[in-house]
């Protein structure tokens, strides 16, 4: 019988909607509302060019292969009875918070990719709803 209280088969739906967003937005160039990332300086095209680093897009030197996707994942919490919490996040990029706020002074401009685009949510939206008609139609 279907238990009300056990998200966890959502849960991993969830998941890896959240991260097939993640590979959308950054190889589409935009942040979490879906604003085009401010693009890259030349310094930094120069700077990428001594050090051997790829050509890519803001925050996507080496393309899919970058941190910016490679490094993210979804981790899934169990916060009380039937309630489940899903964290995206960057563990093996620190610096990544760097990008996100900007620096001032280091011309490093705000480019926030943390959260979910509208996109993701219609998602995540749909999948909840069939997930849950499955549960309830048998």
């Amino acid at each position: 019988m279907f238990n009300p209280l056990d998200l966890t088969e959502l849960a991993v739906i969830v998941r890896e909607i959240m991260i097939e967003d993640n590979i959308e937005a950054r190889l589409a160039g935009v942040d979490a509302d879906g604003v085009e990332l401010i693009e890259i300086s030349q310094s930094t095209v120069e700077r990428r060019r001594r050090r051997g680093d790829g050509d890519g897009p803001p925050l996507l030197p080496n393309y899919s292969s970058s941190r910016a996707i490679s490094d993210f994942t979804v981790d899934t919490y169990d916060v009380g009875e039937g309630a489940k919490l899903l964290l995206g996040s960057w563990p093996n990029a620190p610096w990544m918070h760097y990008h996100v706020e900007g620096r001032r002074g280091h011309n490093m401009p705000r480019r926030d990719i943390v959260g979910l685009r509208p996109e993701c949510m219609e998602k995540i939206q749909k999948a909840m709803n069939e997930w849950l008609a499955t549960k309830f139609t048998g």
